[in-house]
């Protein structure tokens, strides 16, 4: 039997689009090999902004309508970023993993792109230095919980002001049938931790004396800072003799922000150190601004 005249008439049609699709696809990557000879990246150097990232994806999953998930909709345009970022330069991800190996390989896979190389590790530390001896490398690592009795990210605090921070925080599209739904990871590199409109920030106040969590918001407070603690580190009777406390805070806040001098030179407090921070995930419930 032959085939119907108005089938053989649609699938031209979509063959007709997937060319065009495929011709638009070449161009961008015309357009990213001009874009990184405009921006001169260092050798080695990464092309990952991750604000930009944020304001791209929003962009798509806010204007998309039609019969096709929003979940599709974010996979194909994160592949198309991750090659992007590929082309302006090295690009790979270390992931830290105790548990749940399967479930954040599919979060960094999903983030990053099906052809960008990672490799799975157990130790936080082995990732960590791993990243720092990679161009263009990244790590990404669990969010910490509270109770971890041997957390990575103390070992942020001594890195150099120009060295790796935290950028992101996965995923960013929460889509509810995402069997990784349930984990959280951030990822750290070298990619500059910049405004995008609507970001949380990460600090560790370092305390000479123990300081209660509600205490801790209420200093936070005075400096005009709106956060909370997520997770204490004891180091009291270590050679530090001093307690670690890691905060969220709401907005955009770095090094030089003069609310952190201020927050200083309370009582007990002895350093803040800026983390960096991420964009704040869309959630795939109402495509608003995730809290």
């Amino acid at each position: 039997m032959a085939d119907d005249p108005d089938l053989d008439r649609l699938r031209a049609e979509i063959d007709d689009i997937d060319d065009v699709i495929h011709d638009h696809l070449v161009h961008r990557a015309e357009v990213v090999g001009t874009l990184t000879s405009a921006k001169k990246t260092p050798p080695g150097g990464s092309g990952m902004r991750p604000q930009r990232e944020a304001a791209l994806m929003g962009r798509r999953l806010r204007r998309h309508t039609g019969s096709l998930p929003h979940a599709v909709i974010f996979r194909i345009w994160r592949e198309i970023v991750a090659a992007s970022l590929r082309l302006q330069g090295p690009l790979s991800v270390a992931i830290c993993a105790p548990e749940n190996s399967v479930g954040y390989w599919d979060l960094a896979r999903n983030h990053f792109g099906s052809a960008t190389p990672m490799t799975l590790h157990r130790s936080a530390g082995v990732v960590l230095r791993w990243m720092s001896s990679q161009a263009g490398a990244f790590a990404m690592l669990p969010v910490p919980p509270a109770d971890d009795e041997n957390p990575w990210w103390p070992q942020l605090v001594d890195m150099p002001h120009d060295g790796p921070h935290i950028v992101m925080r996965l995923p960013y599209f929460k889509d509810r049938t995402n069997r990784a739904e349930q984990l959280s990871a951030l990822v750290i590199g070298p990619a500059p931790f910049v405004e995008s409109g609507a970001d949380v920030s990460l600090l560790v106040v370092t305390a000479q004396a123990q300081i209660s969590r509600p205490r801790l918001v209420d200093a936070l407070k005075s400096v005009g800072i709106a956060g909370h603690c997520t997770a204490t580190l004891d180091e009291a009777d270590g050679e530090s003799g001093c307690y670690l406390h890691l905060v969220e805070v709401d907005g955009f806040v770095t090094r030089g922000d003069a609310r952190l001098s201020a927050l200083v030179r309370m009582p007990a407090v002895m350093r803040v150190s800026a983390l960096g921070g991420y964009p704040v995930p869309i959630d795939s419930t109402n495509l608003a601004v995730a809290t």
